[in-house]
C-alpha cells in the first residue's frame, strides 16, 4: 500500500525505502505515507536534472508519449480512438510531473495532455448527440 501511495504521489525510489522528488507538486499524503514515513526537505548537491533523470525513464516516457500521440493521430473511428486515449490516461498517470528545468528538451507531457484534452472533449459531444442532450 505504502509503494502505491508513493508512486500515487508521483514519488520515484532512490533507494529501497528512500523516496524522493522536487517540491513543485501540493498534494494530501495518504494516511499509510504519514504513519510510515519521516518527510524531510532537501536539495541535491549534484545536478538536479541528472538525479531527475537517473530517478524515472523521461527518455523513455518521452518516446512512449509520442508514439501514443502519433497512434491517436493514426486511428480511425471511434473506437480505435477511444481505445489509444485509454492508454494515453495510463501513460499520462505515470508522468512524474517534474518542473521544466529537470526535463529533457521537447517534453510531450503537455502535447500529449491537449491531445487527450481534445479528444476527451470530442468524445463527450458525441455522447450528448447520442444521448439527445
Amino acid at each position: 500500500a505504502l509503494r502505491q501511495a508513493m508512486t500515487a504521489l508521483r514519488l520515484a525510489e532512490l533507494r529501497e525505502g528512500t523516496w524522493l522528488r522536487p517540491a513543485n507538486l501540493v498534494r494530501d499524503r495518504p494516511a499509510v505515507v504519514l504513519a510510515q514515513c519521516a518527510l524531510l526537505t532537501g536539495g541535491p548537491e549534484t545536478d538536479p536534472a541528472e538525479l531527475a533523470a537517473a530517478l524515472w525513464d523521461l527518455d523513455g516516457w518521452a518516446r512512449a508519449a509520442r508514439d501514443l500521440q502519433r497512434a491517436l493521430g493514426n486511428a480511425h473511428g471511434l473506437a480505435e480512438r477511444f481505445t489509444v486515449s485509454a492508454a494515453i490516461l495510463r501513460h499520462l498517470l505515470a508522468d512524474p510531473v517534474l518542473p521544466a528545468a529537470l526535463l529533457p528538451p521537447r517534453w510531450p507531457g503537455d502535447a500529449l495532455r491537449a491531445a487527450y484534452d481534445a479528444f476527451e472533449e470530442e468524445f463527450r459531444l458525441v455522447l450528448a448527440r447520442h444521448a439527445g442532450t
